[in-house]
């Protein structure tokens, strides 16, 4: 899923902002890639581990009704222009990286609740 919108002082380009669900471990968080672009060339990518949860929540009339709350358990930049897939297996998450202008990213890590 991706959201834009025009880039403030730009007449051509885009903010654009978006996210690809890659799994659920078996312990039950949640991976996504996130992606952010300013409007010019860079196209920033960070993988999430995260934890849902159903919470109490109110409406634009004060009335409640349910939402999900996520929580950010780990974040690892990726890098500009990332090229590469990432799957979960267990409560691993495998890390393919072919091209990253950034360089280090880990080739796995481990999905663990604090």
């Amino acid at each position: 899923m991706t959201q834009s919108r025009p880039a403030a002082g730009s007449l051509n380009g885009a903010e654009e902002t978006g996210y690809r669900f890659i799994g659920a471990t078996k312990n039950g968080l949640i991976a996504a890639i996130a992606t952010l672009s300013g409007g010019g060339s860079g196209v920033f990518a960070t993988l999430h581990v995260l934890d849902a949860n159903f919470a109490a929540g109110f409406d634009g009339d004060g009335k409640r009704h349910g939402r999900v709350d996520l929580a950010v358990f780990r974040s690892v930049v990726l890098g500009d222009r990332w090229q590469s897939e990432a799957a979960v297996a267990g409560d691993t998450i495998r890390i393919a990286t072919t091209k990253t202008a950034a360089g280090g990213v880990p080739k796995s890590i481990e999905a663990k609740r604090p």
